[in-house]
């Protein structure tokens, strides 16, 4: 499956790997959402960087929602994890549409970073 996540600590990581379709981005996110053995509030952090795909501005608009839907659980970080020139733009896109959501969403180009940036104190 290309989509799947795991729970390291404090931080969710979801990975976006190969051709997948929006529609299971979000049940991937309702699973997230609905699973119990996460932590009750947690950092998320999206490794797409083995992402075949490029979303259109309407799925971006779809993402935002599905992330959105996801603040009762979040703590407001997520951090995402890309490997070009394109989709570094476009996560810097769903940045700016995440923050009237209260959420503090920020691109990267290397897991090491963005896993730094969640380990630090917010601020």
């Amino acid at each position: 499956m290309p989509l799947s996540y795991v729970a390291r600590g404090r931080v969710v990581e979801v990975l976006l790997a190969g051709d997948y379709q929006e529609d299971e981005v979000s049940d991937l996110a309702r699973r997230v959402r609905a699973d119990p053995a996460l932590p009750p509030s947690f950092d998320l952090l999206i490794d797409a960087r083995a992402s075949n795909r490029a979303p259109t501005v309407a799925e971006l608009e779809m993402r935002v929602a599905t992330l959105a839907a996801l603040r009762d659980r979040l703590t407001g970080r997520i951090a995402m994890v890309v490997s070009d020139d394109l989709r570094f733009g476009l996560a810097r896109l769903l940045e700016a549409h995440l923050e009237p959501f209260g959420m503090d969403a920020r691109a990267f180009r290397s897991v090491e970073s963005a896993r730094a940036w969640l380990e630090a104190p917010p601020g």
